[in-house]
Order: structure tokens, then sequence, then C-alpha cells
């Protein structure tokens, strides 16, 4: 069972390995497109940071639209997605790149940002990165240019794995249902990893990389050691 909608090619993966996925989206995205929400990206500082893909998309749709620019002399973002996107849509001087929201905050410290930096981001946003900021007493202006709606559906059929995509997909899939015991885990990475152990006791298995691609490899691995055994 996946939580989010799967691409064709790495469905198609699956099936040449022998696995079968019913895949699902537990959440949808609305991004915010209007004069104002473009006003206040042209308004970014020049150092900007981007923990989803989805608000590259929304910030580069925004200044499109509006025919506006923004200055965008340095991005600090995460690894996988959202780097994929900050290089298709943005044309930043200097990108520095992170695994997680907490080493990301720890990487902007450790630069030591010359100005006050821009948080491009949902309104529903996690908490890591700013409170670390905040407790160094960096600036951090926010602009959330897309809401994550939870749209929870209940799961009936018998499943060996789940995959999850994100943390808002955990919550989704956890509010109407329950995994019984033995059902193993794959997260895309290890945000998504702690909201699972958060909520369940069950196996949790991270991927390697940020990816759908790499989730499925971690399920194919697992499966097909679990075969030999």
């Amino acid at each position: 069972m996946s939580t989010k909608k799967l691409r064709p090619s790495v469905l198609e993966t699956a099936m040449a390995g022998g696995i079968h996925i019913h895949d699902l989206d537990f959440i949808r995205i609305r991004k915010h497109v209007s004069p104002e929400t473009a006003q206040a990206l042209a308004d970014c500082r020049d150092q900007i940071v981007f923990t989803s893909s989805h608000a590259v998309q929304a910030f580069a749709l925004n200044l499109k639209e509006s025919g506006l620019t923004a200055q965008t002399q340095q991005v600090f973002c995460l690894a996988g997605k959202t780097l994929n996107a900050v290089r298709r849509l943005l044309n930043p001087k200097k990108i520095s790149v992170a695994g997680d929201a907490f080493s990301l905050a720890q990487l902007i410290l450790d630069t030591g940002p010359t100005a006050p930096l821009s948080f491009v981001c949902g309104s529903r946003r996690r908490d890591e990165l700013p409170e670390l900021l905040k407790k160094h007493d960096i600036v951090l202006r926010e602009v959330h240019v897309y809401d994550t709606l939870i749209e929870p559906k209940p799961v009936r059929l018998a499943y060996e794995g789940v995959l999850f995509f994100s943390p808002s997909g955990v919550e989704a899939f956890f509010q109407v249902n329950v995994l019984r015991e033995g059902i193993v885990c794959f997260s895309v990475g290890a945000t998504t990893a702690n909201e699972l152990r958060r909520l369940t006791n069950n196996s949790v298995i991270v991927a390697a990389q940020t990816s759908q691609e790499s989730v499925l490899d971690s399920v194919i691995n697992y499966f097909g050691q679990t075969k030999s055994k």
C-alpha cells in the first residue's frame, strides 16, 4: 500500500520485482497563487529556505503569473525532490543542501546568514527548523504558499507493507487506520520516520534517498531478503 500516488515507471518497476502496490493519495496540496502572495515572495531577502518541492513550485508559479522577480542569491533546501525543483525552476547563485530539517537548520547556523532569512513553506510546516533558528536569534520571515489538506481513507485490504512519503501522509493514514502487528512501514526520510515511530510500534525502514525510486528499492530489498530466509 502506498499513501501517495506513484509514477507509472515506479509501479512498473515494482511489478517487475514481484511487488504489487495499491496507491492512493492521503493528502492534497492547494497552492496559494495571488498578487499578494507574489509580492510577498518578490520581497524575499536574498537567502531563502525551502523544505518542500511544493513550496518551490508555488514560489516559481506566483512569480511567473505576476511577472515579478525575487532575489535568490542563496537557497538552503532539503535534498531529493526539493533540491531537484530548486535546480529546475530557480536560478540561485548558491545552493546549500541537507538531508532533513534539523540538519538544514544546523547548516544555516554553521553558515552564519548575513541577512534575515525567508522561509517559503506550507501552512502545516514542521517546527524543527524555525525553532532551532529562533533559539540562536536567527530572524526568519515566513511566507506560506500552500496548504496541505489531510484526506484520510480507511484501508480494508490486507497488506504486507505501507509506503509513506510525508508526516502529513502518516497523520492522514493513522487517523482512520490501525496497522496489525508485522506490517512493515517504509519511509521516504527521517522526519516521516519519526512521525511513524510516534504513532506505531511496527518496524520502520527508511529509504537511502528521498525519492519514490529509493523507497521502492527498500521495499524490494526487504521482501527479497525475507523470502530468501
